[in-house]
C-alpha cells in the first residue's frame, strides 16, 4: 500500500512531462507535423523532450524522497522504482491509443518492456543518487540528470535506429 504514493507521484511526472512536451512541440510547430520526424531519427526535439522527462523524474523522486527522510535506504529506492513504474504506465496507457494496425504482440510486448525498464532505471538511479548525496546543489543535480537523460537518450536511439 505504501508504495501506492510514489505510483502516482510517478503518473504526475509523466502527466507533467506530456504537458511540458506539448507546449514545447506547439512552439516548434504542430505535434501532427512532427510526428514523422521525431519517430525517425534523433533530434533536438527528442533530447529536450528526453531532458523533461528525467528533470519530472527527479523532482518528484526529490519530492518523495523529503518525506522518507527516516526510511530505509532499500525503502526509498523502492519507492523511486515504483514513481519509474508510474511514469511507465502513463507512457505506455498513451502508447495503447497508437498502435500501428497489425502489430505483432511480441514486438508490442517488448516495446512496453523497454519503456517500462528504462523509467523504473532512469528513476532508481536519480532515487539512489539522491538518497547517497550528501547535499543537493547544481552539480549534483546535472550530474544526476546527465546519467539518467543518458541512459534514456541511449534506449530511444537503439529503439528508433533498430538496434536493440
Amino acid at each position: 500500500m505504501r508504495f501506492l504514493k510514489p505510483f502516482f507521484f510517478g503518473i504526475f511526472a509523466a502527466l507533467g512531462a506530456l504537458l511540458l512536451e506539448l507546449l514545447v512541440s506547439f512552439f516548434l510547430g504542430a505535434p501532427s507535423d512532427l510526428r514523422p520526424v521525431f519517430f525517425s531519427k534523433m533530434n533536438l526535439l527528442l533530447a529536450v523532450i528526453i531532458l523533461i522527462e528525467e528533470i519530472f523524474i527527479f523532482i518528484f523522486v526529490y519530492k518523495n524522497f523529503q518525506e522518507l527522510k527516516n526510511a530505509s535506504q532499500k525503502e526509498i529506492f523502492y519507492n523511486s522504482v515504483a514513481l519509474g513504474l508510474g511514469f511507465s504506465f502513463l507512457e505506455i496507457f498513451f502508447n495503447l491509443f497508437d498502435l500501428p494496425s497489425g502489430q505483432n504482440i511480441l514486438n508490442l510486448v517488448l516495446n512496453f518492456t523497454g519503456i517500462t525498464a528504462v523509467h523504473i532505471a532512469t528513476a532508481g538511479i536519480i532515487g539512489y543518487s539522491i538518497m547517497k548525496a550528501p547535499k543537493l546543489n547544481i552539480v549534483f543535480i546535472f550530474r544526476t540528470l546527465l546519467i539518467a537523460f543518458s541512459i534514456h537518450f541511449v534506449y530511444n536511439y537503439l529503439i528508433i535506429y533498430n538496434l536493440a
